[in-house]
């Protein structure tokens, strides 16, 4: 991912894992997370439960990559929780939806405007 959203301008930060994800967002709230449900140490599901547990973290939005074949319980525990989820598929084609899904999120900062 980093390696196709940095050169259209995207600033990048990666965690290995869901607990050195929590420990970064206590230093560095992002724009928006892009989350793997299937992680080591913790999967995306308590990621995400720690996130929206917490009233600062709350309104991240989050859009879920994953090759996980979601059952109806998995899509009903994210729902209302994540913006969209995009399961992982022929690279190009996911990573255009992920840019345009990511473009809606968050608006463009633009140096010397307020």
């Amino acid at each position: 991912m980093r390696l196709a959203l940095e050169p259209i301008g995207w600033q990048v930060s990666e965690a290995e894992n869901g607990l050195i994800a929590l420990d970064a967002l206590s230093t560095s709230r992002p724009d928006v997370m892009i989350l793997d449900l299937m992680m080591p140490k913790m999967d995306g599901f308590e990621f995400l439960d720690e996130v929206r547990a917490r009233s600062e973290w709350r309104d991240i939005p989050v859009v879920i990559i994953t090759a996980k074949d979601l059952t109806n319980e998995d899509r009903s525990r994210l729902n209302g929780e994540v913006e969209r989820i995009i399961q992982k598929s022929e690279r190009d084609e996911m990573l255009r939806r992920l840019t345009g899904e990511l473009a809606k999120l968050v608006k463009p900062r633009t140096a010397g405007r307020q």
